[in-house]
């Protein structure tokens, strides 16, 4: 019996074919893999800002007893403050890979993991014997959009009345408010010295705030850049 597994298409599909992306898959996911070439698009980011599909990436919602279920499942350094984001493992056995915390609240976490590794951190996360959290999945309702640059900050002034001054808004930082009037998650993790910002929101507003983004970013040269792009920059941290 043949088996079936759909590839996972990102609500930006569309928008990446009209701008003649090269796309392929990986991780399960149609993905931009450039729209230039990775060389041009990284030589753009460093001088002055891309814009990123980040959707495929696994996100899930943790609640509850977040402490106590982080510290008996999670290898961290010390207990994550609210607003402040950190990079996770479990055991080396497991087969999974690095997960990024944002501490939204006392008991509310996002976990972002790779594309294809979601559902795989869920089951895990399921089995929280005596403590009370859970997590949910939710993946494929939430659409991830990633500015990165030396120009992202003042992109995201112009869109949104968060307090995005890198003085205040640190690395490693994450807060939730209104982004075009729409509510979203913003996480700042930089890649090697480049300050890189993303933000999620509903699956249905993806197009609206991906065409904000390059609306406002227009004066400072924004650039679509792809998964190959983001490759050769996570190798120079």
């Amino acid at each position: 019996m043949t088996s079936f597994n759909p590839i996972g298409l990102s609500a930006l599909h569309h928008t990446h074919i009209a701008l003649n992306a090269h796309m392929a898959e990986r991780f399960g996911w149609q993905q931009p893999v450039y729209y230039t070439s990775a060389d041009k698009e990284v030589e753009r980011v460093r001088s002055g800002v891309g814009i990123s599909d980040i959707g495929p990436s696994g996100k899930l919602i943790l609640h509850g007893q977040i402490d106590r279920y982080l510290l008996n499942g999670l290898k961290q350094e010390g207990v994550t403050e609210v607003g402040n984001v950190a990079l996770m493992r479990f055991t080396e056995d497991s087969g999974i890979g690095d997960i990024l915390m944002a501490r939204l609240a006392h008991d509310e976490a996002i976990l972002i993991t790779e594309p294809n590794q979601s559902q795989a951190v869920a089951g895990i996360m399921a089995d929280a014997g005596e403590i009370c959290a859970h997590v949910v999945d939710i993946t494929s309702v939430m659409i991830g959009i990633r500015l990165i640059g030396p120009s992202a900050s003042r992109i995201l002034d112009s869109v949104t009345e968060l307090n995005t001054d890198p003085r205040d808004f640190v690395n490693t930082s994450c807060t939730q408010g209104n982004i075009s009037q729409v509510h979203g998650t913003l996480i700042r993790y930089d890649l090697a010295d480049l300050p890189s910002y993303d933000i999620y929101v509903d699956r249905s507003y993806g197009e609206y705030i991906w065409e904000t983004l390059i609306e406002a970013g227009h004066r400072f040269k924004i650039v679509p850049v792809g998964m190959d792009s983001l490759s050769i920059l996570k190798r120079s941290m």
